[in-house]
């Protein structure tokens, strides 16, 4: 469902099999099912902590609303972001009950951009066999089988 099909009540939770770091303000996630890396801006990161529990759309609005933008700006940032990660398996409808509101110390303004994925990367292993040798330039032929396989 996107856009106009979000109610402010719809409420989300992060998806399975993922991975992820937060390493400064960015935060990188991990889709393991679809083998897929993609990197979170600060405001993004922001929402994707809120994420581990189920939220409403308001809850994550309310994260990042502040007094240089009206409600319904960032209301349709965060739909449109959420829209996306409901796109790349990163977060899954739920029924669960939602986490309730964030805490005042979630809150931040200082979030002034739109949260968005800034980059993804399709993943590729590479197995070490005999030969099979890491530096600039060098191919690895090898994938293993599993989740990482071509």
């Amino acid at each position: 469902m996107h856009n106009s099909e979000h109610p402010s009540n719809r409420r989300f939770i992060r998806g399975e099999r993922l991975a992820w770091q937060t390493v400064g303000k960015e935060t990188v996630v991990v889709n393991l099912g679809r083998n897929q890396a993609y990197s979170l801006n600060e405001s993004a990161s922001l929402l994707w902590k809120r994420l581990e529990n189920a939220c409403t759309t308001d809850d994550l609005v309310s994260l990042l609303e502040d007094a240089s933008k009206n409600r319904e700006s960032v209301l349709q940032e965060v739909v449109s972001f959420l829209d996306e990660l409901e796109d790349t398996g990163l977060i899954v409808f739920t029924e669960r009950p939602s986490g309730g509101q964030p805490q005042e110390s979630e809150r931040s303004a200082a979030h002034g951009e739109p949260p968005r994925i800034l980059w993804s990367e399709e993943l590729r292993a590479c197995v070490l066999q005999g030969s099979c040798a890491f530096g600039p330039g060098t191919p690895c032929e090898a994938t293993p089988p599993g989740p990482f396989g071509p």
